[in-house]
């Protein structure tokens, strides 16, 4: 929903008009002397397709009048074009680089959130971000996420849909390893006699 104003002459009924022929009507006034008011429309719904220029038409039982056009410019909610990447992974964490230089939609950009969920749906969390890298931590061992950016431009309504999602598995870690067969490395040491002194061999 856009929200815009126009000057206009009192009236008993007014709406806004666009070239298009898109009407919205008149949702608040507010006086600016005895003759002149300040009208409010809301325009439902509105894409990028909604900028141009409007004008108030207003009815009254002396007639019609119109005001002169305004323009009226609609921005969209900025969301990625591509997922973030992955940079390392541990049993518990998974670091991430946004990635959320491309946009669609207007900037600029005021804030930065990565929402991360298990695969199987549940919301985990939203952290807020001020760096283009980002750690995501207590997360759980041998376990698949899904991570998102969110970004926010200014005014409400200002944040986007979640961006295309990272798929991440965290690492196996402890009693996990042996529960879910990831593999576990063991070294043995065996000593020989070779020669005058001690020879050390290392299996892994």
């Amino acid at each position: 929903m856009v929200q815009f104003d126009l000057s206009v002459t009192l009236c008993t009924d007014a709406f806004s008009q666009g070239i298009g022929g898109r009407q919205a009507p008149m949702r608040a006034t507010k006086p600016v002397n005895s003759r002149r008011y300040i009208a409010t429309f809301d325009v439902e719904n509105t894409t990028k397709e909604d900028s141009g220029r409007y004008r108030c038409i207003v009815h009254s039982n002396k007639g019609v009048g119109v005001s002169s056009y305004a323009d009226l410019t609609v921005k969209q909610p900025p969301v990625p074009i591509a997922p973030p990447q992955l940079t390392a992974v541990g049993a518990t964490y998974l670091w991430i680089q946004l990635n959320a230089n491309s946009i669609n939609g207007d900037g600029p950009i005021v804030e930065r959130e990565v929402e991360y969920r298990t695969v199987s749906g549940s919301l985990i969390d939203n952290q807020p971000v001020d760096k283009t890298t980002h750690k995501i931590g207590h997360l759980d061992p041998d376990t698949e996420y899904e991570i998102s950016v969110l970004l926010t431009r200014p005014l409400d309504g200002g944040t986007g849909a979640p961006g295309p999602p990272l798929r991440a598995k965290t690492k196996c870690a402890g009693e996990c390893q042996d529960a879910h067969g990831c593999r576990r490395e063991h070294t043995h040491t065996h000593t020989m006699e070779v020669g005058e002194g001690p020879f050390s061999m290392y299996t892994v």
